[in-house]
């Protein structure tokens, strides 16, 4: 484990990287964290993933944690910029195989991830509590998204035409999405509506996390990590 830095439009964008101590190529996967969050919760995410021998990259999105940029400037459309600099990090780091790679977003990082799936080669996806935004939504700066979004998720309709699913419609790649069962932002038809998307999919399951509300306690992100690294064993 060692930390890392990368440019996304001339701003620097901190993570920290997992590599295996072998002399193979590893599969590996990229996190990226909801808004206003961090790569805090995914270190240990990281360190399961290593445990297993597939490498990882966390990050902190531009505006968020140690990274550049300040959040009250950032819109969702610069933070796919860092997720497409962090993939094009990844894959070239010694010991990655990047025929291989996985991703895994939750809430407003599953937006991303599902974006990054148009422009980049994913062999395997996981979101969780996914969010949908709007072409709007995703033009304007994220303080001003997460003021309303909540009241905008409810009343959403034609869910299938916001860019993340209608992505995630491309994918051929094996998807997981992980919905809470309590859930007071995510309504479950926008989950739902990732899943009827994704009809060209070589794998897809949901599994609904019992009890879970948006944010995981300690106990729910073990088993989450659980189910996480499972899934990209299996897959990548």
């Amino acid at each position: 484990m060692r930390k890392v830095s990368f440019e996304s439009e001339e701003e620097r964008v901190d993570g920290t990287l997992f590599i295996p101590d072998v002399k193979i190529k590893s599969a590996g996967v990229i996190f990226f964290h909801g808004s206003g969050s961090s790569e805090k919760n995914y270190i240990g995410m990281g360190e399961q993933l290593l445990r297993r021998g597939v490498a990882a990259l966390t990050l902190n999105l531009r505006g968020h944690g140690t990274s550049e940029g300040k959040f009250k400037d950032i819109t969702p459309e610069a933070n796919i910029k860092d997720a497409l600099a962090a993939y094009d990090f990844f894959i070239k780091q010694e010991g990655v195989d990047p025929e291989r790679i996985g991703v895994c977003g939750s809430s407003y990082g599953a937006v991303l991830a599902s974006l990054l799936s148009e422009k980049r080669a994913l062999k395997s996806l996981v979101l969780r509590v996914p969010a949908a935004y709007t072409e709007k939504m995703m033009k304007i700066k994220l303080e001003e998204v997460l003021a309303d979004e909540e009241r905008v998720f409810k009343i959403m309709g034609n869910i299938g035409a916001t860019p993340a699913v209608s992505a995630i419609s491309k994918f051929k790649g094996s998807l997981l999405i992980v919905p809470s069962e309590n859930d007071n932002l995510i309504p479950i038809d926008i989950p739902k509506a990732f899943l009827e998307s994704a009809k060209v999919v070589k794998r897809k399951e949901m599994r609904i996390m019992d009890g879970a509300g948006h944010v995981l306690s300690d106990e729910q992100r073990k088993k989450y990590t659980e189910i996480m690294a499972s899934w990209f064993t299996e897959t990548l």
